[in-house]
């Protein structure tokens, strides 16, 4: 089970939910600010189960992008 898509899909129906205003005018007001703690919750076990990955740097493009950087 890929717990980093189911996580992803509920994130992305609640940014649904609460992007409808249909849906948030239902709600009474310590609802409102509930459901946005629950995406805050989901989104934030979605970053901690999303693999990190390991990119090396290429030494010359960091060198070319500081020497843009400092002119």
């Amino acid at each position: 089970m890929d717990h980093n898509l189911t996580l992803g899909t509920i994130v992305e129906c609640i940014d649904q939910l609460i992007a409808d205003p249909t849906f948030i005018n239902k709600l009474a007001g310590e609802d409102e600010g509930f459901i946005e703690t629950v995406l805050d919750f989901f989104a934030r076990l979605e970053e901690q189960f999303t693999p990190v990955e390991f990119v090396e740097e290429d030494p010359i493009l960091w060198r070319t992008a500081q020497d843009a950087e400092t002119d």
